[in-house]
């Protein structure tokens, strides 16, 4: 009955053995990956906008009295302006 491969049964060590090579191979693969690849250059300009008057809870000033606040974003190219009188909820829901 041992002549069929189902049957054969692979000792514990050469068990093991694999198991600790595929670890090996997988600790090697990430030094290798660590070891070779770079970190690229950081880069903390993060300043792109700024923070309007009183946009912060730890700010100390006052917006000028009848000034619209400033974009800070340029509007979007297909954006149109809400119609009077709908509210932004009821826009939600629609596709």
């Amino acid at each position: 009955m041992g002549d069929y491969e189902e049957y054969r049964v692979t000792p514990a060590f050469w068990g093991w053995v694999i198991i600790v090579v595929i670890c090996l191979a997988l600790i090697g693969w990430g030094l290798a990956n660590y070891a070779l690849v770079r970190n690229a250059p950081r880069q903390w300009d993060y300043g792109a906008l700024p923070e309007p008057p009183a946009g912060s809870v730890y700010t100390t000033s006052q917006p000028p009295a009848g000034t619209p606040p400033q974009r800070q974003i340029a509007p979007l190219p297909n954006a149109r302006p809400l119609p009077a009188g709908e509210p932004q909820a009821s826009r939600e829901g629609k596709p």
